[in-house]
């Protein structure tokens, strides 16, 4: 398919057709001999139904949750072959665990000793992460989800949590009362400072707030009874007239919403009422799946963080059912990266066909579009002014089908 993307991406897409297409009854390294020139400069994590160093087949225990589907991992790059053909061990995984929202939000009920539904979950959870990652876990997500909220004047809960983790940390699993976690706020301070004054972090956020337009787009198009062929050429063009782009990772999770609505597709993460027609909780829902969603894209950017023959591997630690049906539902096979220019394109085990639904949508007014020299240019800079713009007009939309629908 082409994008008419720059050189960098180009290569990006020559190596994920290659991976799209692989044989599953050869090997990974015949794929990429036929591919020499696609994958030369880039890395390449591939999760193996058959081989590889065995992480999601260890990662049985219900408390964490792999990203990638398939058995074990396989890596790839020019430096790892390299090494390999030296006779140098290459590649080195380091798996760890990614804390969701709900487990961040729960800590200062659990280690405070109130009684809540969660309790014993988080207390599994928290044991889990002690013995085998030596307490170590990742917080950015969940941060990131709340750093709105620290925004907030005169709320002290997103220091509160921060200090709840930093006691885990240090503490493991020993209870704590206010004055206990007391002595980790400056810590959760100076965390939340340095958050709320960069601007990587509102630019995450900004990414986040693509993904709920999309989705947004998306539910008001299910919700008119709009088959899924048109709905995702209507889509298509909402993105490219809203915001001079295509973004691809986005439009992959509507389609699934999208598909998720025809009988033989069904997705449980799709149907639940909010969802399916408009009510007064579908806001809040179509919010909180963004954020869900959005989590693959933030793994992408952790997974970069590690280079040569070091890969980190993410799962999820979460007590959110509708996000492990997210991961199940959206099953990741392979990432790419070019450290080189700065980019990372996840691919999903069922995207070669959303690839060709979205070929069929591709009429030729939209590869004018597409084409376009001054829209490319623009590409991927859209204003905030703008995605604000949007995502108002689209809630202000369904406010009205709701209203309509009582």
């Amino acid at each position: 398919m082409n994008y008419s993307a720059t050189p960098p991406w180009d290569k990006i897409h020559k190596a994920k057709s290659a991976i799209l297409n692989h044989d599953p009854k050869k090997s990974l390294l015949d794929t990429i001999n036929n591919n020499r020139e696609a994958f030369s400069g880039l890395r390449l994590l591939y999760a193996s139904d058959h081989g590889g160093a065995p992480i999601q087949e260890k990662l049985t225990d219900s408390y964490v949750v792999p990203i990638f589907c398939g058995r074990g991992m396989l890596a790839f790059s020019d430096y790892i072959e390299n090494q390999m053909q030296r006779g140098i061990p290459a590649v080195t995984f380091k798996v760890r665990a990614i804390f969701d929202t709900n487990i961040l939000s729960d800590l200062p009920s659990y280690f405070s000793g109130k009684q809540t539904p969660t309790r014993e979950k988080i207390k599994n959870t928290l044991k889990f992460i002690e013995d085998n990652f030596s307490r170590s876990a990742d917080w950015t997500f969940p941060s990131l989800e709340n750093l709105r909220e620290a925004a907030k004047p005169n709320n002290p809960w997103p220091y509160i949590k921060v200090a709840a983790i930093r006691h885990f940390e240090t503490s493991g699993l020993t209870p704590a009362d206010a004055d206990q976690l007391e002595v980790h706020i400056p810590a959760a301070e100076d965390q939340w400072s340095k958050w709320l004054a960069g601007n990587d972090c509102w630019l995450q956020i900004r990414r986040r707030d693509l993904f709920y337009a999309v989705l947004l787009f998306a539910v008001v198009e299910r919700w008119k009874g709009v088959e899924t062929h048109r709905a995702l050429g209507c889509l298509v063009n909402f993105c490219l007239d809203s915001f001079d782009t295509i973004p691809l990772k986005e439009i992959y999770f509507a389609w699934k919403l999208l598909k998720g609505s025809e009988p033989s597709d069904q997705l449980s993460i799709f149907s639940e009422p909010a969802l399916l027609s408009p009510s007064k909780k579908s806001l809040s829902r179509i919010s909180a799946l963004a954020w869900d969603l959005f989590l693959f894209r933030w793994c992408e950017t952790l997974m970069t963080e590690m280079k040569d023959d070091n890969f980190f591997i993410p799962v999820i630690t979460t007590l959110d059912e509708d996000l492990i049906g997210v991961i199940k539902a959206c099953p990741l096979r392979a990432l790419l990266i070019d450290d080189a220019n700065g980019k990372v394109e996840a691919i999903f085990d069922d995207e070669i066909d959303f690839q060709k639904c979205l070929l069929n949508v591709f009429d030729k007014k939209m590869q004018e579009k597409i084409n376009n020299q001054e829209r490319q240019q623009r590409s991927g800079r859209f204003s905030r002014y703008r995605l604000s713009f949007t995502i108002n007009s689209l809630e202000q939309e369904i406010c009205k089908m709701t209203k309509s629908g009582d």
